[in-house]
């Protein structure tokens, strides 16, 4: 199974059969467009190393596995995160001792959070945002019943 996520849906397809599609954005909060709250401190998720302040980047184009399907009571993800592989290259920064952004550091870091999810928030931190909750849980359900039967979902990001 593939999922095609177009920058304004995610088309769920089984070979060339279309099974579903939901509306879905990656529309982020950062210092580039001014939707980050000055006060909100972004951390990385490595896949190595501490967790890093950084300023979030758009979910990376490409093909990623579709890894697993995460039940969640978090206010941010619930009900569900579906986690992806894909991987991105973010320059980390520095903290003022009051713990606002400062400066650059010169490093880099690999972020690993790029997930589909519904958050009530219009933005996200760069994950695919999921336009509601039962898209969200009835993609799951499609994702789910792939993985459980030890197959492949790929997520291509157009």
């Amino acid at each position: 199974m593939k999922i095609i996520f177009t920058w304004k849906e995610l088309i769920v397809m089984n070979g060339n059969l279309e099974i579903d599609r939901f509306s879905a954005n990656c529309n982020i909060r950062n210092e580039l467009n001014g939707r980050r709250k000055k006060d909100e401190i972004v951390y990385t998720i490595p896949i190595a190393g501490h967790p890093k302040p950084y300023y979030p980047r758009q979910f990376p184009s490409g093909i990623f596995d579709i890894s697993e399907v995460q039940y969640t009571n978090d206010s941010e993800y619930a009900p569900v995160k579906i986690k992806t592989n894909a991987l991105r290259e973010v320059f980390t920064w520095d903290l003022t001792r009051d713990g606002m952004y400062w400066m650059p550091t010169g490093n880099t870091q690999i972020d690993s959070a790029y997930w589909l999810h519904f958050t009530k928030s219009r933005t996200t931190l760069g994950c695919i945002r999921i336009g509601s909750e039962s898209d969200a849980m009835n993609l799951a359900l499609i994702v789910k019943n792939e993985l459980d039967k030890d197959k492949s979902v790929l997520l291509e990001v157009l």
